[in-house]
């Protein structure tokens, strides 16, 4: 199965950031595990401030906290398509390949499924569309079909699910949910020789709430898109990438935060006394002499 670049664009990402954060975790476990946080000599003249008793425990509560927003973000969007997975099915009216004719009384038409992806089409949508409007959206959806855009989608929203402190995956999420629905407008134009239908269908559509939201589901008249593909199909109006600021400067922190952490050489350790067990923390390997703040 063939699939587009952006896999192995997110695929790279999401694993840079889990090698990362590998190295930061195995570095540091052994301040989230103790509450007693013991320095050597040379570390303890390298740092201006004391550190609380309990660092570790705050420390791990906050990732913890973090670990834990991720882990529901992440059933949330596999719980909706999951039952949306099983309302489609319950209300299948007729299939012609893969393609499913839906009894609904909302208009709507997207590409769904991650392992065998189908075109899923309501019978409202048919009844407000001409043959040549419809012909125009089963081949706008069926570009997304063939380019395996649901998987990308699934795979994007998951990583976006996992790391909540880099907020700029959501505007490259976005970003590639234009593109694709752009590229997906232009097939389906140059397949019916013209613009003329698909404004026609973008119009009959902006007339309703858009009715499916879910994460990796290419929808014909997304809300998020619908602004960029009317400027290129009215206009010729070129989509342009903006990146919230914010989202720039947290992302940008953690990333700096996390590679900070990563290179910084420094060494932790493990040491049992008779007054209970301790955290060393020291500068590179030099852990003989320490003495407790």
């Amino acid at each position: 199965m063939k699939l587009n670049n952006h896999v192995l664009i997110f695929s790279g990402l999401f694993l840079g950031i889990n090698s990362i954060l590998f190295v930061v975790l195995q570095k540091y476990l052994p301040l989230f595990l103790h509450q007693t946080i013991t320095f050597c000599q040379e570390m303890a003249k390298t740092i201006s401030f004391v550190l609380p008793n309990n660092f570790g425990i705050i420390i791990a509560s906050l990732l913890l906290i973090v670990i834990s927003i991720s882990i529901i973000k992440f059933l949330i969007i596999f719980t909706n398509i999951w039952f949306m997975r099983s309302d489609l099915y319950k209300n299948i009216i007729s299939k012609n390949g893969n393609l499913y004719v839906i009894n609904s009384s909302k208009p709507f038409a997207f590409c769904f499924g991650i392992i065998r992806p189908k075109v899923y089409i309501s019978n409202k949508l048919k009844s407000l569309l001409t043959k040549k409007e419809l012909e125009v959206v089963i081949a706008h959806e069926n570009y997304h079909l063939k380019s395996h855009d649901t998987i990308t989608l699934t795979l994007a929203n998951f990583f976006e699910s996992l790391f909540p402190y880099f907020p700029i995956i959501s505007d490259v999420i976005k970003h590639y949910r234009i593109e694709r629905e752009l590229m997906a407008d232009q097939f389906a134009i140059l397949e019916s020789g013209g613009n003329k239908d698909l404004v026609n269908v973008l119009k009959k559509l902006l007339k309703f709430r858009p009715s499916f939201s879910y994460a990796g589901i290419p929808t014909i008249a997304e809300i998020d898109t619908l602004e960029p593909r009317i400027n290129k199909l009215i206009n010729n109006q070129h989509f342009v990438k903006k990146f919230k600021l914010r989202n720039l400067i947290i992302s940008f922190m953690s990333v700096l935060i996390l590679v900070t952490l990563a290179i910084i050489p420094i060494k932790t350790a493990e040491v049992h006394t008779r007054g209970g067990d301790t955290v060393v923390l020291c500068v590179d390997k030099k852990m003989s002499s320490y003495y407790t703040l």
